[in-house]
């Protein structure tokens, strides 16, 4: 309750891009929420659920009290005045949209969970173990990387708002506008896809012991990584769909989604019973997927007018693409060579660690040169939105 309260002026700060700020409130909420769990578990004897809540509710109060405070001040420079309510039409229209979007956050809803239902309802505690662990690994990644950029290319969509639709200069600007954005989060994507296989194992070991290293948890994190890549691309582009959607459009989405909902379902019952975790991380595989080629279908009938404008040009550049599958068969010989299971029992796990890092360092590298040296079209457009400009740059 305490962050719905501060919801208005979240949403009123996001539509001003004023992404800083957000940063900055969310760093002390963290901050405040990491210290009171800390403090409760070292002087207190509560239980552990009670501490979670406890600095979950300190949590919220810092998210409340940053956003009073930014609300404060817009009232004082005369940004935002506080009128006397009274309802009209506008605010039935507004309702009439909210229902939509709550049908549509259900839907995502049973999207995301319903393959978690599946697990618990047909496997053991065990293979629950073992996709929690992989689940909250890849949300680390998800929250900190995938959902600002998601957000903040929502917004810029929704600044557009439909006219896009008939005026070309605009449908030019959101062009590019989304081929930035999607390629940013497929390279981030392709960076977790082409290192995170090979050193799944590694982490695992290196953090939680041999208790979890030596279960399917690796194979199922490295399943996870390269899932990561098209979550990164569903959330971008499904965010571009959902900005530039009219309600009658909106409607058939949200139909869509019931269907893909009902189709995950039954991908998620039939590959838990045959693969355990890793089955359900290729149902949800399948379901981005299908979500994916339904964006990309509307995306592509957006822009169908927008001269030269393709899907492909949402793709990374073939060096790219070809940089990542060599780099990746690099690390591939380097983990079967170091982390061999004879390799570790005569030289000892932290030894081999080592080397096979060191070599994933180097890979790295050569996959960020890769990447700079094959994207140069994308860093001018990116450089060129920064800098509020959106005149097209002439490819390469």
């Amino acid at each position: 309750m305490l962050e719905l309260c501060s919801e208005p002026l979240y949403i009123y700060s996001s539509t001003q891009l004023e992404f800083g700020r957000r940063a900055g409130i969310d760093t002390a909420a963290m901050i405040i929420k990491c210290s009171v769990t800390l403090l409760l578990i070292l002087k207190t004897a509560w239980h552990p659920a009670h501490i979670f809540a406890a600095a979950q509710l300190a949590s919220s109060a810092v998210v409340l009290a940053g956003y009073l405070c930014y609300g404060a001040l817009l009232v004082s420079q005369d940004c935002l005045k506080v009128n006397s309510w009274q309802w009209d039409a506008e605010d039935r229209q507004t309702l009439n949209i909210i229902g939509h979007f709550a049908v549509q956050a259900a839907e995502k809803l049973l999207l995301a969970e319903g393959s978690k239902f599946a697990l618990v309802a047909l496997e053991s505690n065990y293979n629950q173990g073992v996709y929690g662990l992989v689940a909250n690994l890849g949300s680390l990644v998800v929250r900190l990387l995938f959902t600002p950029v998601e957000e903040a290319a929502f917004t810029a969509f929704s600044r557009a708002g439909l006219s896009g639709k008939t005026d070309p200069n605009t449908q030019v600007s959101l062009a590019q506008v989304l081929t930035v954005a999607v390629k940013a989060v497929s390279l981030l994507g392709l960076l977790a896809a082409t290192l995170g296989p090979w050193y799944s194992y590694t982490l695992l070991r290196a953090v939680y012991s041999e208790r979890w290293a030596d279960t399917e948890a690796p194979s199922v994190l490295a399943c996870y990584t390269c899932y990561l890549l098209l979550l990164a691309v569903n959330g971008i582009t499904e965010a571009f769909v959902h900005a530039v959607l009219d309600p009658p459009a909106l409607k058939s989405s949200n139909a869509l989604l019931v269907v893909f909902t009902a189709a995950h379902v039954v991908c998620s019952l039939v590959l838990v019973k045959a693969g355990g975790a890793a089955g359900l991380v290729l149902a949800d595989t399948l379901n981005m997927a299908l979500r994916i080629a339904y964006s990309t279908w509307y995306i592509g009938k957006y822009f169908s007018k927008v001269p030269g404008f393709s899907i492909l040009q949402l793709l990374p550049s073939s060096q790219t693409v070809l940089t990542c599958c060599l780099v990746s068969a690099v690390l591939a010989t380097s983990n079967h060579h170091f982390m061999a299971p004879k390799a570790l029992q005569q030289q000892g796990f932290w030894q081999q660690a080592k080397l096979h890092v060191g070599v994933g360092v180097v890979g790295l590298a050569v996959l960020i040169l890769g990447i700079v040296t094959g994207e140069r079209t994308t860093a001018q457009l990116l450089v060129q939105l920064r800098q509020g400009k959106t005149e097209p740059v002439k490819r390469e």
